[in-house]
């Protein structure tokens, strides 16, 4: 298992400031959050700068996560999501990304056509991934139209190509199921990437106005999730992918959470053997 960090965690420094910054906490490996990196929008001149500037920092880029709302269920919307992927997925192989991670995007109120609508997604974009040689992993977030991990992990199968793999989230841990063992392996084979972050359960968790589903994405060890059960789950099944830290609670100590939590991750790997 290789540790990543997502660089949303830095995204109140412009690009340059987030990498160094990233390198500097000890990580060699970068997700590209769209808060600094939108892949639809890049032109060659983009990508070349942002090779340069991995290249200055020691960095690779292990993901590009693209935010388009494949699973929407109204046509016009879903149809210009997947033009935006499509662009993502070639600017992707340009920079040299190994694969790109996203949510479900879909509408709560309306999950069968959600469904649906993934999966015409899907239809559309395996043959390009499949040129391109790279897969995409999609994780269930809270307030989507597939909250659960397995319900998740059932849909991607259904996709049938190994182009098309599942996100385990770890901030989002008690929307997801009740047991954060049980759910990784089933995952099994189909987890090709995992979001690192801590979280309070939520009805712990003390939310302003009405609306979303509250948790955090913390330090390993702030909140209450198991991370040594599930490091333990994810060598069991032989999980070799990344885990990116993903630490949205600390935007204004980016550089310190994302160290200490390195740290803490390569101390519970090291227990793990």
């Amino acid at each position: 298992m290789r540790l990543c960090m997502e660089t949303g965690t830095f995204q109140r420094h412009p690009m340059e400031k987030a990498l160094a910054e990233i390198r500097r906490a000890g990580y060699r490996y970068v997700e590209l959050n769209p808060d600094l990196f939108k892949p639809h929008e890049a032109t060659r001149t983009d990508i070349k700068r942002l090779k340069e500037l991995l290249d200055e920092n020691g960095l690779r880029p292990a993901a590009v996560l693209p935010l388009y709302s494949l699973a929407n269920p109204d046509e016009s919307a879903r149809l210009e999501a997947v033009e935006k992927w499509k662009r993502s997925i070639r600017a992707s192989k340009e920079l040299g990304a190994e694969k790109l991670t996203s949510e479900m995007t879909g509408d709560p109120k309306e999950p069968g056509r959600s469904r649906d609508a993934f999966k015409r997604s899907m239809d559309a974009l395996v043959p390009l991934l499949e040129e391109a040689d790279l897969t995409v992993c999609f994780e269930p977030h809270p307030g989507d139209f597939i909250e659960s991990s397995n319900g998740a992990v059932d849909l991607i199968r259904e996709i049938g190509s190994p182009q098309v793999a599942y996100l385990y989230c770890m901030p989002h841990t008690f929307y997801l199921g009740d047991d954060i063992r049980r759910m990784i392996v089933y995952a099994g084979a189909t987890l090709g990437h995992v979001h690192v972050g801590d979280t309070l359960r939520p009805d712990r968790i003390i939310q302003a106005g009405a609306g979303g589903r509250p948790h955090n994405h913390m330090i390993p060890g702030w909140g209450e999730v198991d991370f040594e059960a599930g490091l333990a789950a994810l060598k069991s099944i032989g999980y070799d992918g990344y885990l990116s830290a993903a630490l949205f609670s600390h935007l204004d100590e980016p550089t310190n959470a994302a160290r200490e939590t390195r740290e803490k991750v390569e101390e519970m790997l090291s227990k793990l053997g």
